[in-house]
């Protein structure tokens, strides 16, 4: 009997044991190329009912995460696990490259579901970290766990580990600084955007350029002369840097852009800054050469100290195609051999006919035939008023005593009084 009471009790810990070891905090390995961001998903895995979570995360020199402008991590939400109205995520980040975070409900909700993606965080590597595998670290892992009463206990779990897999930058990888535009097609008379690229394996914090442009071709310009920009947001938030711009007769326009703070340039490849091409009607077909020179970067160094590296000059072809030009006819309205209204309209264009015009006593015979489509050729369209008659009624004790039509605007000559005997009229 004893040895079946310990056997029942043994079971019963074991049950316990391995409820409790249900709920855990993990993180996937993942794999990256030094230079490159990758998704770090947490992970939560709970037999419990769960209102809030707490963990460390602790990162190896070299790796770190995203963090926005004001230097928090950048991070989404498991709308399916944790809707974002009903939870806030708190973080914090150090400088030894750990990082709390603690998510907590807005309201009475909770964690849904029992496994899977909790918070998903941005992993970034460094361009020079050398190919190896780098743990990081999940401690101080809990749970608030809301028991069936609604109380609240605090449940601490085990601390986890992940693997970071870097690959190192490549022959094949593209480390070369570069300021360059792609070849772009426009038709004469249009404007097209005009992406200037850079690409980068060094931290950013100013570059310039001159843009060269041949005859016919041109920025757009606003109201003071100054081109047309927009900065990529992604990569200089216009908060964070300016631009200035320069613009000579001769097609040059030179280009600086500058931080007006400590930032730096994000991401090493893509979209710096966006112009708009604008390309005379007359240009005729034909590829054009546009020039990119005076390339130059503001470099940070890891200490922090400033140098300009000088780029490479860069050619864009610009494809220029000819618009045909549709011809205008005119389209004439002729009122009683009269011009009434006259109008110029591309050929194949419709024709909304012009409203009947109006003239006291007098109708309008209507408008002569006309197209539905402007021909190749003017149209001439005709209409006429003709003159109204009027009738004039002479009543004599409540009866019609004589009648007669009057043209509009002719004299109306009164008739002879009528006589009865006996009557005065």
């Amino acid at each position: 009997m004893k040895t079946r009471i310990v056997n029942i009790a043994a079971f019963w810990l074991l049950g316990i044991i391995s409820t409790f070891a249900q709920n855990a905090l993990s993180i996937d390995n993942v794999s990256v190329v030094a230079g490159q961001t990758v998704a770090l998903d947490v992970k939560l895995k709970n037999d419990v009912t769960v209102a809030g979570l707490g963990f460390t995360l602790t990162l190896p020199k070299g790796i770190s995460l995203v963090v926005d402008d004001e230097g928090e991590p950048v991070y989404s939400l498991n709308e399916e696990r944790a809707k974002g109205t009903k939870f806030s995520v708190f973080s914090v980040a150090k400088d030894n490259g750990t990082y709390g975070f603690r998510i907590m409900p807005t309201s009475t909700s909770v964690i849904q579901g029992t496994d899977g993606i909790i918070l998903s965080l941005q992993l970034q590597v460094d361009a020079k970290t050398a190919s190896g595998t780098y743990k990081g670290q999940l401690t101080e892992n809990s749970l608030t766990v809301k028991e069936e009463n609604n109380a609240l206990r605090t449940e601490k779990l085990s601390n986890g580990s992940f693997s970071v897999n870097v690959t190192a930058q490549s022959q094949e990888v593209t480390t070369d600084n570069s300021i360059y535009v792609e070849d772009m097609e426009v038709v004469a008379g249009q404007t097209v955007a005009l992406d200037v690229k850079l690409k980068n394996d060094v931290t950013v914090a100013g570059l310039g350029f001159t843009l060269t442009l041949p005859d016919g071709i041109i920025l757009v310009v606003d109201g003071d002369g100054e081109p047309v920009y927009s900065l990529n947001e992604e990569r200089a938030k216009s908060t964070k840097f300016s631009v200035i711009s320069s613009a000579n007769e001769n097609g040059t326009y030179g280009f600086r852009i500058m931080p007006t703070s400590t930032s730096v340039i994000q991401g090493t490849d893509g979209i710096i800054l966006s112009l708009q091409l604008q390309v005379d009607s007359k240009t005729i077909s034909g590829t054009y050469k546009c020039q990119l020179t005076e390339n130059s970067l503001t470099v940070k160094e890891d200490n922090n100290a400033l140098r300009t590296e000088v780029l490479d000059d860069k050619i864009v072809n610009v494809i220029v195609t000819e618009t045909s030009i549709i011809n205008k006819y005119k389209l004439l309205y002729v009122v009683d051999g009269v011009e009434y209204k006259t109008y110029e309209i591309e050929y194949g264009a419709a024709i909304a006919p012009e409203s009947v015009p109006t003239k006291e006593g007098y109708t309008f015979s209507g408008w002569s035939a006309i197209p539905a489509t402007m021909p190749a050729h003017d149209v001439t369209v005709t209409g006429s008023f003709t003159i109204n008659k009027y009738k004039v009624t002479y009543i004599v004790d409540s009866e019609e005593y004589y009648s007669i039509e009057v043209v509009y605007g002719a004299d109306v000559n009164p008739i002879e009084e009528p006589s009865k005997e006996g009557y005065t009229f």
